[in-house]
This record gives structure tokens, sequence and C-alpha cells, in this order.
């Protein structure tokens, strides 16, 4: 059972946030603002930022031409976007990025002619959907001049939002990790990648020092008067009572450090600095992940709320594949059938091992026994690399399936599959697949169906004998009428035993 409690209210008293432009000129210093009505002045910044921004995209860069446009130019045989041939009626143009002037290849009219700058401006925050959201959609009602609009997760949560142009997202729906994680991995990868840490922090010992996720004592700042401390709070100030841990010696010693070099004068400076740090990482981390999407798939996760639209889209793009629309009713019914989700079961919790191997508690008299632990990684990764349907949707005729030998049919094939069967389940073969029965079922279990063991966990757990009428998914060893099921695993279970009866 899930459940909400009170821990406490969050009042914020500073934000900082670093403009990011593809054009140089058009960065800035982070913006560090530390006083009242935080989330407020926060929106109004960026709707100023927002009022600058559409001004430097109103404005359209003329062409820098290179010599080597000048020759991409003339050998240039195919759009650089969609990779068709250029023809008389869709000619090749140079298409130019209209901030910075660069050409940024050669491409077909119509493809030039599409390719434009969105109309929203992308804030990146880093887990915004599970903190700093709460904060801002408390304040949001103040902009009523502004369109709002959101994507909600569920009823306290939100995906995204934007507040007129300014469309918010979540770092932490692409980066699945925290920020101090994030930095370290960058970091191995060699300090170059920090640009925007090196122009914040120009002092090269002061920006090698801050290679890495500042720490703050959040719970110790409980008001206003503490920001004016002159000193670094103790090593005990720094506790975590939510996650109810301490800082370690080596983060204190890093926070003494960043202090001393700073020459840090309250701890209201530190919290700016430690949150110039932040930005400033967090510019950098996203950025570089944006770099590496631009090269690999051409595509900018700042268009994208989450890694699975993004992930989709570069899959289309990768493949080239135009997937079909299943307009059959009844074939989508089919289809859904066949799709049942995770199976519900009731595991034995506790087992013991007895072989020559446990030295300290082996029992000779005893029956050997071994525990094997099996544990199957990333299997929905290791299926969306099978061969995966995309069109051409038909029902068999008869004839097709009078011809079909479902065993030979091959696993990566060109054509695949879906059988509506019935099976048939040996009782020669119950004693050896009780464990873990083939082609599970929806079914609403009676309590005649259960095993004693499970009868009196029943009766122990809810003082009842009767379960409630929801249908599960349960492995069983019934025989199976109109089951619907993926030729690859129909083979499989055919394999193993089962016989079948009759497809249709």
């Amino acid at each position: 059972m899930s459940s909400t409690t009170t821990y406490q209210q969050m009042e914020p008293y500073s934000f900082g946030y670093q403009r990011v432009s593809i054009d140089k000129r058009y960065d800035k210093p982070p913006v560090i603002y530390r006083g009242p009505d935080v989330v407020e002045n926060f929106i109004s910044h960026l709707l100023e930022e927002e009022k600058e921004i559409r001004d430097i995209l109103s404005r359209i860069e003329p062409m820098i031409i290179t010599e080597y446009d000048k020759l991409d130019y003339k050998y240039a045989k195919k759009c650089y976007v969609c990779k068709k041939a250029f023809s008389s009626k869709n000619y090749k143009v140079k298409e130019h990025d209209h901030v910075t002037g660069s050409i940024r290849g050669i491409s077909c009219n119509n493809c030039n002619l599409q390719i434009k700058i969105p109309k929203f401006i992308p804030v990146v925050i880093h887990n915004l959907k599970g903190f700093d959201a709460n904060l801002i959609m408390s304040k949001i009602g103040k902009f009523k001049e502004q369109d709002i609009t959101v994507i909600p997760h569920n009823k306290e949560k939100y995906m995204s939002f934007s507040i007129g142009n300014l469309r918010f997202i979540d770092s932490l729906q692409f980066l699945n990790s925290s920020l101090a994680t994030l930095t370290k991995n960058l970091a191995d990868e060699g300090q170059k990648h920090f640009n925007y840490l090196s122009k914040t922090f120009p002092d090269p010992d002061v920006f090698s020092l801050l290679l890495r996720k500042g720490v703050f004592p959040y719970d110790y700042v409980d008001t206003e008067q503490k920001l004016e401390k002159p000193c670094l709070p103790s090593k005990e100030d720094f506790f975590n009572k939510l996650g109810d841990t301490h800082i370690s010696d080596e983060d204190y010693q890093f926070a003494q450090t960043v202090w001393d070099k700073l020459k840090v004068k309250t701890l209201g400076e530190y919290s700016d600095v430690y949150l110039k740090m932040d930005v400033a990482l967090l510019a950098d981390v996203f950025e570089k992940f944006r770099d590496i999407s631009l090269h690999d798939y051409d595509l900018d996760p700042c268009h994208y709320f989450t890694t699975p639209g993004f992930s989709w889209s570069a899959m289309l793009k990768k493949t080239g594949i135009v997937l079909d629309l299943i307009t059959d009713i009844d074939m989508m019914l089919f289809v859904e059938k066949g799709i049942r989700g995770g199976v519900s079961s009731i595991f034995h919790r506790y087992a013991k091992a007895n072989n020559p191997y446990l030295f300290d508690t082996y029992e000779p008299t005893e029956p050997t026994s071994y525990l094997s632990y099996l544990d199957a990684n990333n299997l929905y990764g290791w299926s969306m690399s099978q061969c995966l349907p995309y069109g051409h949707f038909n029902w068999l005729t008869e004839e097709e399936k009078i011809k079909l030998d479902i065993i030979k049919l091959k696993a990566d094939g060109s054509d695949g599959y879906i059988f509506e069967v019935d099976l048939e389940y040996p009782t020669s073969l119950h004693s050896s697949h009780s464990d873990f029965p083939l082609a599970p079922e929806r079914k609403h279990i009676q309590v005649e169906h259960l095993s004693p063991y499970s009868k009196e966990l029943l009766q122990n757990l809810t003082g009842k004998q009767c379960l409630t009428k929801i249908e599960k998914l349960v492995p069983n060893l019934y025989d199976k009428e109109k089951y619907i099921v993926h030729y690859r695993n129909l083979q499989l279970y055919v394999e193993l035993g089962l016989k079948i009866q009759k497809d249709t």
C-alpha cells in the first residue's frame, strides 16, 4: 500500500539558471537570485528571457558560405535530410541556420521549406516532475495573461507544462541518474566537456576543484537568518533527515575547501556558489547529451518530453520504416487479446539448500538439494531487438492455413504470425511443468483452484475463504481453447510437449 507523508514545508529562497544558445554570442552568465517571492521572480525572469530570445530568433542571419560549402553544394547528389536524390522539380539548395548563418547541409527545396525553428523555448530542470514543478505550479496562477498548458503524469505530478512559449521539461526523464552521478561520469571523460562550468569559474584551480556535485545543509537552513552565518556549519548540520544520512568526511572537507578557495563570507554566498555550480554542471551534462543525440540520430532531446518519445523518433529515422495502421477492428481486438501483461503467482518464500558445498550446515543424512538463482536482465530491450511487425497485416485464407507448417517458420523470417489455437496440456507433463506451466491465461481464480498451502495463507491473512472477482494472469496446466499466441511462443510450447488441437 502506498501513501504520502507530510515531511516538511519547503520555502524557496533562491533560484539560478543558465541561458544556452547554439550561437555563443547569445549565451549569458548564470543568473542567480536570492530574496523574496522566488517563484514569481523566477517565472518573471524567464518571461523576460523569452522576449529576448524571440527577438533573436526573429532575425535571420545571412548565409556564411565557406569554400567547403561551395564544394559540398557542387558535388551533393542527395538531400542531407531526407536522403533522396535531387530532381529538376525538387532541386538542391543550401540549408542554413537562421541564428548563426552557417550552412548546415545541402538539402532539397522541399525539406528546406519544412525546416523551421520551433516556437517553444525549452526550460530544462533536473527532477522537474518530482520536485520543482510543484513549486512553480503553486504560483503559476498569478500569470493569467500567459497561455498555460500542462501534460500531467498524475494528479500530483506533471511530465511537462508550458507558460507562454516556455516549455518546461525534465532532464531526469532522459538522464535517469542524480546530477552527482552524471557529473562524475562526464568528468571521467575529461574536463573539456565542462564549457559552462569553466566560464562560470574561470580560475583553473577553482574549476578543477568544482568538477563534482556540491554539498549543502538543506535541513539546517530553516530560516533566512542562518544564511547570514559567517562560517560553514558543522559536519553534523549537514545531516539529511529525509534520507537519514550524514555526509562523508570527504564531502565536508570539499565544502570547507570551496568556502576557503572562493573566499566565501556567509552561508548565503556559499548557497549562491552551490547554485552556480549546479546550474553550470546541468548545462554541461545536458549539452553533452544533446551533442551525442544530434551526432548519432540528428535529433534534439529538447524537442521531446521523455526518452521513450525520443527513442521512437530515433527508431523511425534510423530504420526508415513506415508503420502501417491496423484499421480492421476485429484484427485489433485479436492482437489485444494476446497481450496479457505480467504473471501472478504465489511463491515459496523460504528454501534451504543441503549439499556438500555447505560445510557448516550440510546434513549427510538429509536429501541433497541446491538453490539456483536465475535472473534474465533487460527482457524488454532484448524483445525490442527481435524482428518486429510493422505492416502488411492480413488474415490468412483457409488455403494458406492448410499449407502452413508452424514448426518450420523461421524466427528471423520476413513474415510473422499470430495464431488462435486450441492447446492440449498432456497429463504426462504436469509433474515436470508444475513449477512454471506454459501458456498463462487470464482467469478468475476460485477457492477450489487453490492448493492446500494457498488456502491456508488465504485464511491466515484475510480470515476468509473467498476471493475477489478479479481476473489474474496465471500459469496453469489446463487445456486451452481459442488461445491467441505469437508463433515463436507457440513453437516453444510445441517443442516442450504441448499439442495443437486446432488452429484458426
